[in-house]
């Protein structure tokens, strides 16, 4: 096992081993008899009972016309009636292993000697003064024995359930055998619960349940076949009583222990992180807020999931669904049943389904697995609710929560719609639109699909409204009246809005559904609907509304009408054909959404400026010569390859950065008043001035060069460590990107999300492969990986299988003049050819005051190349500007100076209102 730590099994006890359910305990009828030295009721078959570990060994008694309690099974031995004859003749009969029938007195006192608990069952007598007279003899010798805590009761005899309960001591168990009572009427008496023959349970199922949410216990006898044993422990009964006590113990043992999910794992999905109630997609204080309707359907668990790791070589569930709901064109999985799905190589795999028999349910999903640690994602079902949920592993294997963000839960999508966004009708869960695109993008997706009933509920607009989603989706025409529509939808989006400026909001039309080819009427209300979503699509529009996106209905779900089950509701094909239509949009919202304008801050180094609120304005807000003012770069990577007193972060600028020199460049980073801290204020002074941004301002941090050979960068949990080995390497970087999010976490910055990590390195020749698992690391994070290669630098074109996310090329134009500039065409050729984003180039010689002025055309050069290729349309671009080229620009009363900038940042801020 990997994970092997105290704390890791202080965790585990805390969080599975209390809510692991309990496997049946096993009682043997009347001793482990079954044995050649054995026999039923023997001295013998106590003994042996007590020697394999059962819980418990069942014996019968009888009182004897003498008042002598002997055990025996029957009423009769050898044609001698119990009741009506004398112990003296009784007592000599033998039993198949030679023994004589014992005497109560006799057997107590062999149990006196063993462990085993002590099932008394006492036989119905025909005489009932003598039954009760049987009972106050057993109870009292039980007694002198010092046997009371060991001693459970059992009889038909409803008398004498009566006086077993009065007589022995309070709190002694006393269960019902005759099968006929219910568990009310055994509670409203005190008995311990039901001991019923397994067909009564089998006519009743429902009275295990009853009993166990009234208290009591369940036994059922006499189970000696393994698929009735196993049908026992699949219902969670208490004890087995049974002819075959090894057989039964053998197959516990092969069972898989169940863990209430409840105990242990969040479920996830939800649109709040509540536990009240702990499956339903709203939480409860919701409930007086919503329509009825909407809070039942909120009932149903779609889209909900939970997360675990086990190295378990099986995987199994117990379930209960709230109402056992069936439907004539949705399946029993995909209504009630549950979808297994595990992380192989990144990506989320279906691995089964659990399949649904009614209100209980018991199913292996998985097994014969190779005994590895896995990470699995179990979905939940789409049109019904859960009551409760138990994940079943083998005896011995170990399951925990998930530590891995995938999906990633920061940012969810957040999708609201009707029965075809609930789920109606995939053949199973994870085949619902919204599990697709979850996996798709790896992000936590929300659905509220409510059947029938999206009305645009303001209260479920403001519900949304308070989740910092990374896009919103209302796909609502298909329930919603065209006057709905017209009236409600653009008060729901205002409320979304108003709270979130920037995010992705996504309309979605009618689909086209099959029946409305024939169906003219069908065909007539959907072109109305979709033509008033239209209407108010355009009004946004001509209200300059930004991020907002309209997906029409020719697109969703294809032209050759084979993808419903019912001419409206999705199949499969038609969930997954609108699951690829939401997401092209969705992939067309994000990429407008990342960074589009990176700006380079070189910061650190004792050589730098300060990065003060003053020095940042210019790169946050540019002032033209007409006296606009507009928002500037979106993104800020802040980087450092030297400290200015020898050290290196990166490889050609001196001696090796330490430990030291590491810590030092974190202090630097996050100084108060500069650098980040001034970063965020000067964004917060600026918005004073000309009101929010349309989008989130990102940072990027650079990462030291845990450089190869450096045998001198410190110690890290009392080790020292040596960049000769890969793993110290990574141990290092590891370090200082845990020190980053720790100290981002904590300045708690107003105006600035942290996007991710910067390679530092401009190519791969000294450190290899190292980025891989940097990436690893950081995408566990979940943020991104960013490298800026020099020209045509070692692994530039590989930078995909390296681990980066976003990868620029430099051109490397700029600074030699006998560089032309076809150089710039040629990179724009290249980058498009790798998928690669681009650098711009320019630094102080590009101020009109430099001589020579050749640098100065050499930076308009790359204005009007990117211009020509494209690239201001829609490609990222980094900035590399020197240490303060814009800066100087900006200081500089130069009306060349002033030209130029003005020309670059119209083309930045036009990108933004795209």
């Amino acid at each position: 096992m990997k994970i092997k730590s105290f704390l890791w099994i202080l965790l585990f006890g805390v969080f599975c081993s209390n809510s692991m359910a309990e496997l049946p305990k096993v009682i043997a009828h009347q001793g482990y008899w079954k044995t050649p030295s054995s026999a039923q009721n023997s001295l013998r078959a106590l003994e042996l009972a007590d020697s394999i570990g059962v819980y418990g060994s069942e014996f019968d008694v009888w009182l004897t016309k003498d008042d002598v309690l002997i055990v025996n099974h029957d009423a009769v031995i050898n044609g001698m009636d119990i009741e009506s004859s004398s112990s003296k003749m009784l007592l000599k009969q033998k039993l198949k292993n030679g023994e004589t029938v014992p005497t109560l007195d006799a057997f107590l006192n062999r149990a006196k000697k063993l462990s085993v608990r002590l099932i008394c069952e006492l036989k119905p007598h025909k005489d009932k003064q003598r039954e009760a007279e049987a009972v106050k003899r057993i109870v009292e010798m039980v007694r002198k024995k010092g046997l009371e805590k060991r001693v459970e009761y059992i009889t038909f005899s409803a008398e004498g359930l009566l006086e077993l309960i009065e007589q022995a001591p309070k709190g002694t168990p006393v269960y019902y055998l005759n099968g006929s009572r219910l568990p009310k009427d055994l509670k409203s008496i005190d008995a311990a619960g039901q001991d019923y023959h397994i067909n009564v349970f089998r006519k009743h199922i429902g009275w295990i349940r009853e009993c166990h949410d009234l208290g009591l216990k369940v036994n059922v006898w006499t189970v000696n076949s393994l698929e009735d044993m196993q049908w026992c422990i699949d219902r969670d009964v208490d004890y087995i009583t049974t002819d075959e006590p090894e057989r039964l113990q053998e197959l516990l043992r092969s069972q898989r222990s169940f863990h209430d999910v409840a105990g242990f794992l969040p479920v996830y999905g939800k649109i709040r992180d509540c536990k009240n109630p702990l499956y339903s997609r709203l939480s409860s204080d919701m409930q007086p807020a919503v329509r009825k309707a909407l809070w039942n359907l909120s009932q149903n668990t779609a889209g909900l999931y939970v997360r675990f790791r086990t190295n378990s070589t099986s995987v199994g569930a117990r379930w209960t669904v709230k109402y056992n709901n069936q439907f004539n064109h949705i399946t029993a999985t995909a209504v009630k049943g549950l979808d297994l799905y595990c992380l192989q190589d990144g990506k989320w795999q279906f691995v089964n389904s659990a399949i649904p028999t009614g209100k209980e349910n018991h199913a292996t999903i998985v097994e014969n697995m190779l005994p590895q640690e896995r990470e699995f994602m179990l979905y939940l079902p789409l049109y019904d609710g859960v009551d409760k949920l138990e994940i079943g592993i083998d005896p011995g294997a170990e399951i925990v929560a998930s530590e891995l963000n995938s999906p990633n839960r920061e940012n969810p999508i957040v999708m609201y719609g009707t029965s075809i966004l609930q789920g109606a009708s995939a053949s199973r869960p994870g085949m619902a639109a919204t599990n697709i695109i979850g996996r798709r993008f790896d992000r936590e997706v929300v659905n509220l699909g409510f059947s029938a009933n999206a009305f645009l509920d303001k209260e479920i607009a403001e519900l949304m409204s308070e989740v910092e989603a990374s896009a919103y989706v209302l796909d609502f025409v298909p329930n919603a009246s065209v006057s709905q529509i017209k009236e409600l939808t653009i008060p729901f989006y205002r409320i979304l809005r108003k709270k979130h400026r920037t995010t992705p909001i996504i309309f979605v039309e009618d689909p086209q559904f099959p029946s409305a080819v024939y169906n003219r009427v069908l065909a007539d209300e959907i072109r109305e609907k979709n033509e008033a979503l239209q209407l108010v699509y355009k009004e946004l529009q001509k209200e300059k509304e930004k991020n907002i996106y309209y997906v029409p209905s020719q697109a969703l779900i294809g032209d050759d009408y084979e993808a419903t089950v019912d001419g409206i509701h999705f199949t499969d094909l038609g969930q997954f054909r609108y699951a690829e239509c939401i997401g092209d949009c969705l992939e067309r919202a994000f990429r407008k959404n990342t960074i589009k304008d990176l700006a380079l801050i070189y910061q650190g180094g004792i050589n730098r400026m300060d990065w003060t609120e003053e020095q940042f304005r210019p790169y946050v807000m540019h002032q033209f010569q007409d006296g606009r003012k507009e928002w500037l770069f979106d993104g800020f990577l802040f980087l450092e390859f030297s400290d200015g007193k020898g050290r290196r972060y990166a490889q050609g600028y001196g001696k090796d950065a330490r430990k030291q020199e590491w810590e030092w460049l974190l202090q630097r980073l996050f100084e108060e008043g500069k650098s980040l801290s001034a970063l965020d204020a000067c964004i917060e002074t600026v918005k004073k001035e000309i009101g929010e941004p349309e989008f989130r301002h990102r940072v990027v941090i650079g990462l030291p060069a845990a450089m190869f050979r450096q045998r001198d960068w410190g110690e890290l949990n009392g080790k020292t460590l040596c960049f000769l080995y890969r793993e110290d390497q990574v141990a290092a970087t590891r370090w200082y990107v845990d020190r980053v999010l720790e100290s981002f976490r904590n300045a708690n910055y107003k105006n600035l999300d942290l996007a991710g990590f910067y390679w530092v390195d401009e190519d791969i020749a000294y450190n290899g492969d190292l980025s891989l698992s940097v990436s690893e690391y950081i995408h566990s994070k979940n943020l991104l990986f960013y490298w800026i290669p020099y020209w045509k630098a070692v692994g530039y074109d590989k930078w995909r299988e390296l681990g980066f996310d976003m990868a620029y090329l430099q051109p490397n134009h700029f600074f030699e003049e006998n560089i032309p500039d076809s150089r710039l065409e040629e990179a724009c050729k290249e980058s498009e050819k790798n998928g690669m984003a681009i650098e711009m180039e320019f630094d102080s010689r590009a101020l009109s005051d430099y001589e020579p002025v050749s640098f100065r055309s050499r930076m308009k050069s790359y204005i009007d190349v990117f211009k020509d290729n494209g690239v201001f349309f829609d490609l990222p671009i980094a900035y590399y500007s020197g240490s303060r080229a814009i800066y100087e620009m900006y200081k500089s009363e130069d009306e060349r100076d002033k030209e130029i900038m003005d020309e670059l940042c119209e083309l930045i801020v036009e990108r933004h209102k795209k």
